[in-house]
């Protein structure tokens, strides 16, 4: 069987990985990755993201560390040769599925064998062992073709080096607001080498299953996993509630504790600051919650049951009011500052809105026509990828030379319409929360379940 050389790099890509990379962090208000320390040195590896965000998901095991990786798509979009060579540049390989027909599956074969040239050549390679992407805090059944190619690369490389398989749980403030935040969270690797000689009388379909249990726990212990039954959005819904107290009490920020009483004393105001620097505490925060809230359900059924109860309340009250889930533990004093802010920056926003709107309109009149939500950021992402640098040049040429400019001007003019998309989303989201917690100010009901959920919880 041929060579495959797509995991070969030359300046185009790295040219444009940086591009893409940097493009792709800014996207985000907040970024944090955890755990790149944890990746093996000595073997390949493959990542097993988990799947919830569209083309995102992908960037944001790219953006991981300046070296190339290899990715995998659904075969179906290869089909046009425009696009097959655009995909092959970006080292994204198809590969089919069972709704590509049974008859064409042994077509993977071949797929799999480039995979295993691939991980031979120490190039992280990625699948999306869910097979398809979610936007909840879950996971889908794991398909087999991670543990396909692991146990085929095993195999042909025959012990020269190991293979692992590393989770990786990519989450986000919102599935569908852009400029949200975004933690990459590495998980422990499992080494698929070792694995295979621990259990080498297994057949290689028990060797899949042991596999896959294995590795879906590690993808679970890698994000804020909850549940997904009849109680998941009751569930989340308390963590959003519960999650500032859970930090004030692990955090040591908790009232009346002389050592931190000023940290306590911002916890409670609301400001959440010594509490929330770091997204990745956030997440255990909200793992510590589900724990907590598992151990009532065992102690305090009851108390438990109308916990639940009046969380699902809140998210229902929430979901036909329109209102953000980050404004539940928000203070009059956010309110103040955010008010101020949309006075001040009212005019720096109309600014933006005159630089980017070719993306900015784009993107609206695209998403509002796409029905599934978790694509909409990956859309809005790559229209402005494409468009964005030509607006900022244009806007910058025109106003230079069209109007007499001082020096200054035209660096003011050169970096509000170089930041004009980030500018005009993050007032967005400053309208969309003020204007949440507007509603929530006035919605009696909801601040009675929000009161009860956190009285409940703390006795």
């Amino acid at each position: 069987m041929k060579k495959t050389t797509i995991h070969k790099v030359g300046f185009w890509y790295w040219f444009l990985k940086y591009f893409v990379d940097d493009a792709f962090l800014g996207a985000y208000r907040r970024v944090q990755y955890v755990g790149e320390d944890k990746l093996p040195k000595d073997g390949a590896i493959i990542f097993a993201p988990n799947h919830t965000n569209g083309l995102q998901d992908a960037l944001a095991i790219l953006a991981m560390g300046r070296g190339p990786k290899v990715f995998v798509a659904r075969a179906d979009i290869f089909k046009k040769p425009t696009l097959n060579k655009i995909l092959t540049f970006c080292k994204i390989m198809p590969i089919l599925r069972m709704r590509d027909g049974m008859n064409n599956l042994g077509q993977n074969d071949e797929i799999m064998h480039y995979a295993c040239q691939v991980l031979e050549d120490k190039v992280p390679f990625c699948i999306m062992a869910e097979g398809t992407h979610r936007p909840k805090h879950s996971l889908l059944p794991l398909l087999k073709g991670i543990f396909r190619i692991g146990i085929m690369a095993d195999k042909e490389i025959d012990g020269r080096m190991p293979i692992y398989l590393v989770p990786v749980g990519v989450e986000y403030g919102s599935y569908y607001h852009f400029r949200s935040s975004l933690l990459v969270n590495i998980g422990e690797a499992l080494n698929l080498s070792e694995f295979r000689k621990e259990h080498a009388e297994k057949t290689e379909p028990e060797l899949m299953n042991m596999l896959r249990m294995e590795l879906a726990k590690k993808m679970q212990d890698s994000i804020f996993y909850i549940p997904d039954d009849e109680n998941y959005e009751a569930r989340l819904e308390a963590c959003y509630s519960l999650e500032p107290m859970q930090a004030a009490k692990t955090e040591g920020c908790a009232a009346g504790a002389a050592e931190s009483a000023k940290q306590a004393e911002g916890c409670a105001a609301g400001t959440k600051a010594s509490c929330h620097k770091s997204l990745y505490k956030r997440m255990k925060n909200n793992k510590a919650v589900l724990q907590n809230l598992e151990k009532m359900q065992e102690d305090a059924p009851e108390k438990w049951t109308e916990l639940l109860a009046k969380a699902k309340q809140s998210h229902e009250i929430r979901m036909k009011q329109k209102i953000s889930a980050n404004v539940l533990n928000s203070s009059p004093l956010e309110l103040a500052w955010r008010s101020l802010m949309l006075v001040l920056f009212f005019p720096l926003w109309l600014s933006s809105l005159v630089f980017a709107a070719p993306s900015l309109l784009l993107g609206y009149f695209v998403c509002k026509n796409v029905k599934d939500r978790s694509f909409h950021n990956s859309f809005r992402f790559v229209l402005g990828l494409l468009l964005h640098p030509i607006e900022w040049i244009v806007s910058v040429l025109v106003l230079s030379l069209s109007l007499s400019l001082s020096w200054w001007m035209i660096v003011i003019i050169v970096i509000v319409s170089g930041l004009s998309i980030r500018i005009a989303h993050d007032y967005a989201k400053t309208g969309r929360l003020w204007l949440s917690q507007i509603k929530l100010l006035r919605n009696k009901d909801l601040q009675k379940a929000q009161t009860t959920i956190k009285q409940l919880y703390s006795v």
